[in-house]
């Protein structure tokens, strides 16, 4: 009957287990909004508990009503609240504090002859083209904690960075039913380990 008991109880334990789990979140980053102009041109935006980090290879970050983008230093015919290549290419850098996956990318100011070049950790993934403004892309780029998201100029006359859409990844946790069900397994097995031998009722007999 005990070990009938033991099989039983631990089903639901594991189904705890198992089903116990982080939900995952989808985050939009508005770099057009003038309330949040503090925090974006500091370089740090938190949504959510998410942490977008953000830094420019030249200049400072700026952003203006409708635009955002980078103020290259000593440039004078340098568009200020976009990402160009008129005084030098320019390039933003981007970073979270949790891994995400990266969605979405809306530019403004992007002509047909404009493009932008997507990095991670320096390396090429994709280069988009403008077509009409705004240009909303979609992409399903994963970044780990630390990894570094590169938005550079390509050809053209530059682009304002507008949005970026993140998705987090969910990491499973333990729950308080969880935790329940493995106190209960420890105990169960000590109380097993504990319970006296059976004795031989008919005794030990040897034969001649």
């Amino acid at each position: 009957m005990r070990k009938h008991y033991f099989k039983t109880s631990l089903v639901p334990s594991l189904f705890c287990i198992i089903t116990s789990s982080a939900s995952a979140a989808t985050i939009s980053y508005n770099l057009i909004d003038q309330s949040k102009t503090t925090e974006i041109e500091a370089g740090s935006y938190t949504l959510d508990g998410v942490t977008m980090s953000m830094s420019s290879n030249e200049g400072s970050l700026n952003q203006t009503t409708g635009d955002f983008g980078i103020n290259h230093s000593g440039g004078s015919n340098d568009a200020s609240a976009l990402i160009d290549n008129v005084e030098g290419k320019e390039r933003m850098n981007i970073s979270f504090n949790a891994t995400v996956v990266v969605s979405r990318l809306l530019f403004e100011e992007m002509g047909n002859s404009d493009s932008a070049e997507i990095y991670i950790n320096n390396v090429l993934e994709t280069t988009f083209t403008g077509e009409n403004t705004p240009d909303s892309f979609l992409l399903n780029l994963r970044l780990n904690e630390g990894d570094v998201l590169g938005i550079s100029a390509g050809t053209g006359n530059g682009f304002s960075l507008a949005q970026i859409g993140i998705g987090t990844i969910p990491i499973p946790e333990p729950s308080s039913c969880s935790l329940f069900a493995l106190g209960s397994m420890s105990l169960l097995f000590r109380r097993s380990r504990k319970l006296p031998k059976k004795s031989n009722p008919h005794g030990n007999h040897s034969c001649n």
